[in-house]
């Protein structure tokens, strides 16, 4: 992501399994990966634009907060001086 690798790491979920818990899983989290973009996007009708991700279907909590997460840590890179790169 920006020019760098982002992964988002394993932490205790307590969710119904099967729903939340799909957040583990790498088909969600590698939607974020390689995305130039200065805020991510989730839809739950299937990706269209660049910087969407694919909600988790039945999770929207769950997609919500992790989209959130992933976007809170990039105002702090731009912040910083990071830029996103072509």
């Amino acid at each position: 992501l920006v020019g760098s690798e982002m992964c988002i790491r394993d932490r205790d979920i307590s969710e119904t399994a099967g729903l939340g818990m799909k957040a583990k899983e790498a088909s969600f989290r590698e939607q974020f990966k390689g995305i130039k973009a200065d805020k991510i996007t989730y839809t739950k009708n299937g990706k269209s634009a660049d910087n969407e991700i694919d909600a988790i279907s039945s999770a929207t909590i769950t997609t919500k907060a992790v989209t959130g997460g992933v976007n809170g840590a990039l105002a702090v890179y731009h912040k910083l001086g990071g830029a996103v790169s072509e």
